[in-house]
């Protein structure tokens, strides 16, 4: 079911939206003269397959600056209503999460042993391969690359938030994804 809304006022933007995402939409378009053409084309809810396609945008041929590779997705991001970066913010934990596993942990390092701040950036580097890397190691954890870190990517809903608001970015995940966290796994 798709529903579009034309608004005059973009203070009633983030109260539609909850009230639509209340309601499970697949995309909410949002049609106002206050809201640039840009940021029109970006005004949809965030789901897996946009956080995916955001993660895609990563500019790896900028390898060794982090920073650098991380811009495009933080610019992308940035594009997205303030609820749909938190909604990012969250599908990133769930990805770190479902890979809090001791299987993986085992496959991450040639090390015997890999720090819980290793094996968490290990994880990041994974999601931030995108889509077809991440879920070929979900079930398969021997094609867990060894020793590949990308731990930057933890800072994208960060930067993304503070590009589009200029504040600080005080979300709180919704999945603990730190080394541990996940009991299932441990």
């Amino acid at each position: 079911m798709r529903l579009t809304i034309e608004l005059s006022d973009t203070n009633e933007l983030e109260k539609v939206i909850q009230l639509l995402k209340s309601l499970q939409l697949k995309e909410i378009k949002v049609m106002s003269p206050l809201i640039s053409q840009q940021e029109k084309e970006h005004h949809t809810m965030m789901t897996e397959a946009t956080f995916w396609e955001i993660i895609h945008t990563l500019a790896w041929e900028k390898m060794g600056d982090n920073k650098a590779v991380l811009k495009p997705a933080i610019e992308q991001l940035a594009l997205y209503p303030k609820t749909a970066i938190t909604v990012f913010h969250d599908i990133l934990s769930e990805k770190l999460y479902l890979l809090d596993r001791k299987i993986f942990a085992n496959n991450s390092s040639i090390e015997k042993n890999i720090s819980a701040d290793l094996f968490l950036y290990a994880r990041c580097f994974v999601v931030a391969s995108g889509k077809a890397l991440y879920y070929q190691i979900l079930n398969n954890a021997t094609l867990f690359p060894k020793d590949v870190f990308f731990d930057d990517l933890l800072n994208l809903p960060e930067y993304a938030w503070t590009l589009k608001t200029g504040e600080a970015f005080t979300h709180l995940p919704k999945y603990m994804y730190e080394t541990g966290f996940n009991s299932s796994g441990w």
